[in-house]
């Protein structure tokens, strides 16, 4: 299937529209193949009227509260639906906890001494979206400059004063994928978050030639059209009728795309 014309950047773009993907963490690349997908799309506009309102706590903290469980987000493994219109950067996207074990878990309680609490949602440098469910289950996104940090907390609301906070590990295998997410979630805390873009990788060339393929895919380009925004449109002239590899490139770019806005990006979650 064929994605949302309007997703994208505006066909044909320049190589460096698509420089925004290049510091987005894998929730982020996850985001950028769903919100292309048609179907998520679709759900969307039927359903996008139970997203709820945003309450603006503080000018870097977004708080959502939802009056009702809403499972046809579930389908697409969030908790609630997201804006497909809005890049990975600008979206507030809860991922379900049943579909990644990469967030950290933890507890909230009061604390009966204000000296010793150690939460509060005001010492994250960046940006923060609250997410409260229906039976009071709560959801944090935090996004700094170069980490996106995903907190499943219980126990008292996240938004009360004094807090402790209690973070729960399962198993060998729980305490070697939070290794990764408390850097996170130090680098989340820090005002010194480094602001340098990363460099570009083989597989982060490969999942922004994805991107391309499958935007230009929806805009009606031919191979030799999305190859001269992947390729260079000199280098693309110049071999295409003498290096059918050039062709086979783009096409695998495209099924790679399609696979992952049909389902695959779920593998970027987990």
């Amino acid at each position: 299937a064929r994605a949302i014309v309007s997703i994208g950047p505006h066909w044909p773009p320049d190589l460096e529209a698509y420089d925004y993907v290049r510091p987005l963490s894998k929730y982020d690349w996850g985001w950028e193949y769903l919100r292309r997908c048609p179907a998520y799309y679709a759900d969307f506009l039927q359903h996008g009227a139970l997203l709820p309102p945003i309450e603006r706590w503080r000018p870097n903290i977004a708080v959502y509260r939802l009056t009702q469980a809403v499972p046809r987000a579930a389908v697409w493994g969030l908790s609630t639906f997201a804006d497909p219109q809005c890049v990975a950067a600008n979206a507030d996207v809860f991922w379900s906890p049943t579909i990644t074990s990469r967030a950290l878990t933890a507890v909230l309680t009061p604390s009966r001494d204000a000296s010793q609490a150690d939460f509060d949602l005001r010492r994250f440098s960046g940006h923060v979206a609250l997410l409260i469910d229906a039976d009071g289950r709560q959801q944090v996104v935090v996004r700094s400059s170069s980490q996106v940090l995903l907190l499943t907390l219980t126990g008292a609301c996240a938004l009360d004063a004094d807090l402790r906070i209690t973070f729960l590990n399962h198993g060998l295998d729980g305490s070697a994928r939070a290794s990764q997410a408390f850097k996170a979630l130090a680098a989340c805390i820090s005002s010194l978050a480094s602001r340098r873009l990363p460099a570009w990788t083989p597989r982060s060339i490969s999942m922004r030639s994805a991107l391309i393929a499958i935007d230009g895919d929806a805009a009606g380009a031919t191979y030799r059209e999305i190859a001269r925004v992947i390729f260079g449109a000199a280098h693309t002239d110049a071999v295409w009728r003498k290096n059918p590899s050039l062709k086979d490139s783009v096409r695998h770019a495209l099924q790679r795309g399609r696979a992952m806005m049909a389902g695959g990006y779920r593998r970027l979650i987990a």
